[in-house]
């Protein structure tokens, strides 16, 4: 039987106990959502990097110019768009976009040498496990909480279970007892239809920097955006494999 392990925080990542599994990165408020949002409004690839410096390096070096999107501890960032999916107009012809963040950008990074590296959100939850389910092999699935600068961020444990509440119903996975409680808090939460999740750490931060908005945009997205995406070595960044199908 497949089992599904959560790393609650993505200091806790340990890079050689994932490269044989499927891992999947959750910064629900906002970096795995924002991704999501630029590959369906036609960006692509999207190169996820740690911080300002590596995002203008990456740029500076690139042979074709790219959208520059972040954000330092919830500060934008002189001359990058905020990662605020609201704010980001659709692309005319599938530009390049260069992100980093204070946490979900530095997740994926630490996350690359995992067997196949996805990007989820409440956004894809059903189509992702679809695709988890059907069409990878892997014994083991790792969910990534990003977190919040070492700390745990209840909407990314809530995202996470979202996906292992999908998985559920398409087949039997053992749990780990991180998978467990991050299954129980997405239970909890839908209950509320995430309205909860407008009274954590990150929503406050969010709504103190001036984007009170951007988190309750995601939650009205819910499984609205079934886009399968994932890092590609090759593209040097996240790419689009195709839209969901629901089960």
């Amino acid at each position: 039987m497949r089992k599904i392990h959560v790393v609650p925080q993505k200091e806790t990542i340990d890079p050689e106990k994932i490269t044989d599994c499927v891992a999947v990165v959750y910064d629900v408020f906002l970096a795995t959502s924002t991704i999501l949002f630029l590959l369906e409004k036609n960006y692509g690839p999207v190169t996820a990097v740690e911080n300002e410096a590596a995002a203008r390096a990456f740029s500076a070096s690139a042979q074709t110019p790219a959208v520059m999107i972040g954000e330092s501890d919830g500060d934008p960032i002189e001359d990058f768009l905020y990662p605020d999916p609201q704010q980001i107009g659709p692309a005319e012809s599938g530009e390049r976009a260069v992100f980093c963040s204070t946490n979900g950008t530095r997740a994926l990074e630490k996350a690359k040498g995992a067997k196949e590296l996805l990007i989820g959100s409440l956004l894809n939850g059903r189509s992702l496990a679809a695709y988890i389910a059907e069409e990878t092999e892997s014994d083991s699935i790792v969910i990534v909480a990003a977190g919040n600068a070492g700390r745990l961020s209840v909407e990314d444990m809530v995202g996470g279970g979202h996906l292992i509440d999908e998985l559920l119903r398409l087949d039997e996975f053992e749990l780990s007892d991180a998978a467990v409680i991050a299954h129980r808090l997405y239970i909890e939460s839908a209950s509320a239809n995430h309205r909860d999740l407008l009274d954590v750490e990150t929503f406050h931060l969010l709504e103190a920097k001036g984007f009170p908005d951007a988190a309750e945009y995601v939650i009205r997205h819910k499984d609205e955006v079934p886009m399968i995406a994932k890092y590609s070595e090759e593209e040097r960044g996240i790419v689009k494999l195709r839209k969901g199908v629901f089960p």
